[in-house]
């Protein structure tokens, strides 16, 4: 489980018999392997591309906290989802690499197209 608390709470959660484990949600975790690659500079560099980012708290608040920061990097909003937990948007490589670190961020991949693509496929195939 992803969960954000307070330095008190985590002392707290840490003690716990049950808790295995509990650390900072690292940049490495929330990206594409793909991506992670090209960040790390184990693959070639990334072009500028549209990305679907996702958020850990449905709503406006955390899209529109994301939605800033893309705009202050310079990168282009496409898209957020309203009352939803994503939302789209254009960024180099350099603006996903300082994106990555917002805790806001929970997941970014390659953006995959206007929906339903997967419904398509299935259709096709049977």
């Amino acid at each position: 489980f992803l969960v954000e608390m307070s330095a008190d709470t985590r002392k707290r959660v840490t003690e716990l018999p049950f808790v295995r484990w509990v650390g900072p949600y690292h940049p490495e975790y929330r990206v594409e392997g793909v991506l992670r690659d090209a960040l790390t500079g184990r693959a070639a560099r990334l072009e500028p591309q549209r990305y679907s980012i996702m958020v850990g708290e449905r709503g406006a608040m955390r899209q529109g906290e994301v939605a800033e920061a893309v705009r202050k990097l310079g990168g282009t909003v496409e898209l957020i989802e309203a009352g939803g937990l994503r939302l789209e948007a254009t960024l180099t490589q350099p603006q996903l690499e300082r994106l990555v670190r917002s805790n806001a961020v929970q997941y970014i991949d390659r953006w995959g197209g206007p929906g339903e693509v997967d419904m398509n496929n299935v259709r096709e195939v049977g």
